[in-house]
């Protein structure tokens, strides 16, 4: 059977527009300053760096920054399968959702 895999990018603005709907669901707190860039830890974790000195941020494991870009693409109505294998891949500043379905 065939594979297909799709990859949406996401640049810092559209993964802050993320972080705030997916914390007025939850009701996390987010800073105001946009985001500077974007890191990846190990073990897992992505954290985003608010701000021109990197003073503030918040880090969260990819699993749940998964669940933040899939708020984001349902608001915009942008298709991903549920059934589908996503993981995370950064990309200089954009943060990219892997989507593999079979």
């Amino acid at each position: 059977m065939a594979t297909e895999i799709r990859k949406i990018g996401f640049s810092l603005e559209e993964v802050k527009a993320a972080l705030i709907a997916y914390a007025n669901r939850t009701g996390r707190k987010v800073p105001k300053r946009p985001i500077h860039s974007i890191a990846e830890e190990g073990g897992g974790r992505i954290v985003l760096y608010f701000g021109e000195d990197k003073d503030a941020h918040v880090g969260l494991p990819a699993r749940e920054m998964i669940t933040v870009l899939l708020v984001f693409c349902q608001d915009h109505k942008l298709p991903v399968p549920r059934s589908a294998k996503k993981a995370l891949k950064l990309e200089g500043n954009i943060l990219t959702l892997m989507i593999r379905s079979v």
